[in-house]
């Protein structure tokens, strides 16, 4: 009579598992049905750009002195190079905005003839150039001009790369972001209509960012010279650029 019990209770559960067992197998094979034939989808590319004036920029402003001993250039150097720095310290540039570029102290020389023979030739050196060039984060815009100057006049001699930038680029880059995803849907619609299907759901979107080169970008290095007003600059706008892809399945 046990025996019968256990052979009425253990059947039901047999056939429980024989039937979920068999789902499984049908889902898995409907799956790999589908694996087969993919969703149709159309895949397109957007683009976006959004403007937005700088509120910083950052400078390479650097000091080069000639004599005739390495001693002597880099003394003048580096006693120009630290009236700079003062200077920049009291227009309101704190320490983590000023950052050593380039150091070099290189001889200069000038061809001579020995007196054995006039094609044994040798270079001798005359004189050393000392460099140092500094890197300078100026985070009030309108102080550039005026600073620019200043360390001039204080010795400056060389420089250049303003880099025009912006501290919070996020309110430029988000309307790049719609900008570039109505293209991408202007695009995909006009795709959708001519082939005589409607999109449906989105299936993945990636996005790329980057920065245009803007008019108030300046790169190639120039000579400063020293003046009694604030150095004339045009900033101009930097462009924020953002591409996505964008891929929607098709209702057809």
């Amino acid at each position: 009579m046990t025996n019968s019990r256990q052979y009425i209770i253990v059947l039901p559960i047999i056939f429980l598992i024989t039937a979920l067992f068999s789902a499984a197998t049908n889902a898995a094979s409907e799956a790999e049905r589908h694996a087969s034939f993919p969703v149709p989808t159309i895949e397109v590319n957007g683009s976006g750009i959004s403007f937005l004036a700088p509120d910083m920029a950052t400078v390479r402003i650097g000091v080069t002195r000639e004599a005739r001993t390495a001693r002597e250039a880099l003394d003048k150097t580096n006693m120009a190079m630290q009236k700079v720095i003062k200077s920049l310290q009291d227009n309101g540039i704190e320490k983590k905005d000023l950052q050593t570029g380039n150091f070099s102290i290189q001889p200069r020389y000038r061809s001579g003839i020995s007196s054995r023979s006039e094609e044994d030739t040798m270079p001798a050196i005359t004189g050393y150039t000392v460099s140092n060039s500094l890197k300078v984060t100026i985070r009030h815009l309108k102080r550039l001009g005026t600073i620019l100057d200043t360390v001039v006049s204080l010795g400056v001699n060389t420089g250049g790369n303003i880099r025009f930038s912006n501290s919070d680029p996020s309110p430029a880059l988000n309307q790049a972001r719609t900008r570039a995803l109505h293209n991408a849907l202007a695009k995909a619609k006009t795709l959708a209509g001519a082939a005589g299907v409607h999109l449906g759901k989105i299936l993945s979107i990636t996005e790329n960012t980057g920065q245009q080169p803007a008019p108030g970008m300046f790169t190639e290095a120039f000579q400063l010279k020293a003046g009694r007003n604030a150095v004339p600059l045009a900033p101009g706008e930097n462009g924020y650029q953002v591409q996505v892809n964008v891929r929607w399945a098709i209702i057809q």
